[in-house]
């Protein structure tokens, strides 16, 4: 499922994991309650599958509709 990298070398894999650092979504309580809420109902969707296993980092955030409805 999804894209599946093809490591050139085990080096590159190797650096590529020692850079990837993990951040933690940063916001008011609003925001946070509201991602958490998001994440949530993507992940019952199928959208989001949870995993223990990464390789690389997608950072997510939330963008508001231009005409304030949710």
């Amino acid at each position: 499922m999804g894209a599946q990298p093809n490591w050139l070398s085990v080096e590159a894999l190797q650096e590529l994991e020692a850079i990837q650092t993990y951040r933690e979504f940063h916001g008011s309580t609003t925001q946070i309650q509201e991602y958490q809420k998001q994440l949530e109902k993507e992940i019952q969707d199928g959208v989001v599958i949870q995993t223990q296993n990464v390789k690389v980092f997608n950072p997510t955030f939330l963008v508001p509709k231009s005409n304030g409805k949710q």
